[in-house]
């Protein structure tokens, strides 16, 4: 199980990385108070929760006026931000023996971004993704089973299952890692449009966020399973 603990903690820290350049990407955080940068960019300190000088929001040019689903966009930015970032502490064994209560705490921390600010905002925004009813399909399916595992790793914690906690942690966390291999898959996809138009797609870009809607938490979630049935086969 340590190996694996290892590359959980690696992995995860690589999705760490991913959200901070999202974060960048979105919020510009590393230039708010530089007003030469943002005269260049060619907005202003008010634009500067609604960039519309990226590809993002060029593709929903029908969503940047709608401040509920912008509003739902960045809340759900920051949820699975601090959801992916809490996440490789919370895989390594010596950090939770010797910081049991912070565990907890961030455990807590963890759920929450989840069931308050992640979910919520993940399952509105489905019903609005581009790539049509595919995309739409994958991206529900996605919030679903990241409701679902991560309600039950709390569950089993709660019973003192210890055991089934940290496999269904793994599994939780497998899908919140989806936040990162979304833009990998995305970013792959985009290098390479000849995939699908070889195959005669006619919207490649709609065609690249349906598989992505897919591809982010799939191969995840096969993943997952290898470590958790490798964990359980490391005790016997």
């Amino acid at each position: 199980m340590k190996y694996f603990s290892i590359l959980i903690w690696l992995f995860s820290w690589v999705g760490v990385f991913y959200m901070l350049y999202t974060f960048e990407y979105f919020f510009d955080f590393f230039h708010y108070f530089d007003e030469g940068y943002m005269a260049k960019k060619g907005f202003s300190f008010a634009d500067m929760f609604m960039r519309r000088d990226i590809d993002f929001w060029n593709a929903k040019k029908d969503k940047v006026n709608d401040y509920v689903w912008v509003t739902a966009l960045y809340l759900h930015v920051i949820g699975c931000f601090f959801a992916i970032t809490i996440g490789p502490f919370q895989f390594i064994k010596a950090f939770r023996e010797k910081y049991l209560k912070l565990h907890r705490n961030l455990g807590k921390i963890y759920l929450g971004s989840i069931f308050f600010l992640g979910v919520p905002t993940g399952g509105y925004m489905a019903f609005f993704a581009n790539g049509g009813l595919a995309a739409q399909i994958g991206f529900m399916i996605l919030t679903f089973l990241w409701l679902g595992s991560t309600y039950l790793a709390y569950k089993y914690i709660r019973e003192m299952d210890i055991e089934a906690h940290q496999h269904w942690m793994i599994r939780s966390y497998a899908i919140t890692f989806a936040a990162a291999t979304l833009r990998f898959w995305t970013m792959l996809l985009s290098a390479y449009p000849e995939i699908f138009i070889n195959l005669g797609v006619l919207d490649v870009r709609d065609a690249i966020t349906a598989s992505c809607a897919w591809l982010a938490w799939i191969p995840n979630i096969i993943v997952a399973e290898i470590i958790i049935r490798g964990s359980v086969g490391s005790r016997r």
